[in-house]
């Protein structure tokens, strides 16, 4: 794992070369001579001493910089740039995908267990035991549920028109997921006992062939109630659904002969991913909805004769619509606030514009706050309109259906008009936090305080402006959170990238560089910063900025007046300040105030080390020795595993 690591870094760059996961398991578990127990001292041992007679042999000869770049060829400026992009040395994105794609993650994880143990052999078999578990796990609780709410989706989409996504989950809400399950699990064992007899395997197929559109319906049957429900509807009718399935076989074909033809002329990513997402896309679904329109026209047949267990199959509303009164008894509160007026602001001209295009108001008014609730509570069952119009799936008439009492904070509403004193404080707030945020994360990284950012001031301006500006600019996107996160995601990306060249260009110097990140734009902005500014502006929106523009509004206008003018003197001084005296220095930019001072960041181009010294191997120590003579940028956690450092 060492050699493998130490091979396939790139000295110019830093980042880790992709080596697929076959290539990756030979390497480490498997020789010319069959099965290698990576756990084996003395074998890891006399495959190093070997490896290092090589590199001897090798550097007798060569320069240490012309080996190191052999096989590289020349980088052409696409090549470069995707690197930088996808360099992987740095932030917790980095850990995760260098982690994985060279299995350091797998081998800390031996070498911890194999420590507490005190046998490599047993550490190997608890790996194999807890690898299996977290599998099985997955496949029980994840992977067949998910399957189970995809037949729901699908079902309810034969007669509705407007079908959530979150129906998937519907398990949850009618506490059933482990119900599912268990069922599922039985259903999958028993098959799989079956085909050990090969006919009985067919036979199982087809008689349990609507077991998971069953649970689908109705999650609160028992495995074995349907299994049996399952076999009654499909007696005498094996042969048809065995015809029903040869006639997707077309279909099949399609997708694989894409996938294979894509080696002979070598396109084997586009290929796959061609085949996938016509088989994610069309297949499997064209495949499911045929299953759920063949499931409801055996569900009548069995209904009509009768079948013993289909009064399990009491979902009705799945495949006829409810009657007017029907919803009228179940939604009185829907149609309630259907027949309310509607309440109107009372402005005009200007003010109106900025409240309804950018919710932001000079002063809140009782009729304001009145209308916000209003809002707020149109709000909450909006989503019901459909249901009102027979156009989505009834949940309050479902059989399993448990009306919980709603507890929200009543006050928490996001469709709201930000006064422009509590923005003002809303901005300070956040870039107060910012850089208390900014300061501690360094101390605790360092042990030294470090005033962070341009201004000299307690307070990082672009947290405020963050903030502030995905309460106004994407106004009229709160009633949309997955469009909402996104748009976040995107705004809070462009002026953290604007604002990085702005400062470059201005002063010269970088105040943050995520050179090395995963997925890094010039090392201005990384996917690990923005899904993390997403994630905070999302829960801005929807909790974090309702309870702070609560708590300011309760300050009177002749105490939070004076408060946000002094405080946006303040920063305008310091702003003025720092335009010609911007804070430097080491741990605040990417470059401190000296040429000699080491970067606060860690750094993204490794050096190419010296021929090594030849050092007389002669157990572990020899081994360590060898490794820090080889490689001064690697960090050795163990005698025999290494992982590359962030340095």
């Amino acid at each position: 794992m060492e050699d493998f690591a130490a091979s396939k870094v790139r000295p110019e760059t830093g980042t880790v070369t992709w080596v697929n996961s076959w290539q990756r398991f030979r390497e480490t578990f498997w020789t010319d001579d069959g099965f290698r127990n990576p756990f084996d001292l003395d074998q890891v041992l006399e495959e190093r001493r070997e490896q290092q007679d090589k590199r001897d042999s090798v550097n007798e000869g060569t320069d240490a910089t012309k080996s190191s770049e052999e096989g590289g060829g020349e980088q052409t400026e696409s090549d470069r740039f995707w690197e930088q992009v996808l360099g992987r040395t740095q932030g917790v994105f980095a850990k995760l995908v260098n982690g994985v794609t060279t299995g350091s993650f797998y081998v800390s994880l031996a070498t911890a267990i194999t420590s507490i143990v005190g046998s490599s052999n047993v550490a190997a078999i608890l790996l194999v035991i807890a690898g299996f578990a977290v599998s099985f796990l997955f496949w029980m609780f994840v992977r067949n549920v998910a399957t189970v709410g995809l037949y729901r989706i699908l079902l309810e989409g034969r007669l509705y028109k407007y079908v959530g996504l979150t129906r998937v989950l519907f398990l949850m809400r009618v506490k059933k997921w482990i119900k599912a399950s268990v069922t599922m699990l039985v259903y999958y064992v028993l098959q799989t006992l079956l085909w050990f007899t090969i006919v009985g395997g067919v036979i199982a197929r087809y008689s349990y062939y609507l077991v998971p559109m069953i649970v689908a319906e109705n999650p609160d049957i028992g495995p074995i109630q349907a299994m049996k429900l399952s076999r009654a509807m499909m007696m005498g009718h094996k042969k048809e659904c065995f015809r029903m399935e040869i006639s997707f076989i077309g279909w099949h074909i399609l997708s694989f002969a894409g996938w294979y033809l894509s080696g002979f002329i070598h396109i084997y990513t586009l290929g796959t991913l061609a085949a996938t997402a016509l088989s994610a896309l069309y297949i499997r679904p064209y495949i499911m909805v045929t299953n759920c329109e063949y499931f409801a026209d055996r569900r009548k047949d069995a209904i009509e004769k009768k079948i013993p267990g289909t009064e399990r199959l009491n979902d009705i509303y799945l495949y006829e619509l409810p009657s007017d009164e029907v919803i009228a008894e179940a939604y009185e509160d829907v149609l309630d606030i259907a027949r309310e007026p509607v309440a109107e602001l009372s402005l005009n001209g200007f003010p109106k514009f900025m409240a309804d295009w950018w919710g932001i108001t000079f002063w809140h008014s009782r009729r304001e706050r009145a209308y916000e609730e209003y809002q707020a509570h149109k709000m909450r069952v909006r989503d019901l309109d459909h249901v009102v119009a027979r156009e989505e799936y009834p949940i309050r008439l479902g059989p399993l259906h448990r009306e919980k009492p709603r507890k929200l904070l009543e006050n928490i509403y996001y469709i709201r008009h930000y006064s422009v004193w509590s923005l003002t404080m809303i901005f300070f707030t956040y870039s107060i936090i910012g850089w208390l945020w900014e300061v501690g994360m360094h101390a605790v990284q360092t042990g030294e305080f470090v005033n962070r950012g341009v201004m000299h001031g307690p307070w990082l301006p672009i947290y405020g402006w963050g903030a502030a500006m995905t309460l106004v600019l994407l106004n009229r996107v709160r009633p949309h959170p997955f469009v909402m996160f996104f748009s976040t995601t995107a705004l809070c990306g462009t002026l953290e990238y604007v604002t990085s060249w702005y400062l470059e260009q201005a002063n010269g110097v970088r105040w943050w560089d995520y050179s090395g990140y995963f997925l890094n734009i010039n090392g201005r902005i990384c996917a690990e910063g923005l899904l993390l500014f997403g994630i905070g502006c999302t829960a801005t929106v929807y909790l974090l900025g309702p309870v702070l523009d609560n708590l300011f509004a309760r300050i009177p206008y002749k105490v939070i007046i004076p408060v946000a003018l002094s405080l946006l003197l303040m920063i305008s001084m310091d702003q003025v300040y720092s335009r010609k005296h911007p804070n430097l220095g080491k741990g605040i930019t990417s470059g401190g105030d000296t040429e000699s001072e080491e970067t606060d960041n860690n750094v993204t181009e490794l050096e190419v080390p010296e021929a090594p010294p030849k050092v007389p191997l002669d157990g572990f120590a020899a081994v360590n020795a060898v490794q820090k003579a080889e490689m001064s940028d690697y960090f050795v956690e163990s005698p025999y595993f290494i992982r590359v450092s962030a340095n």
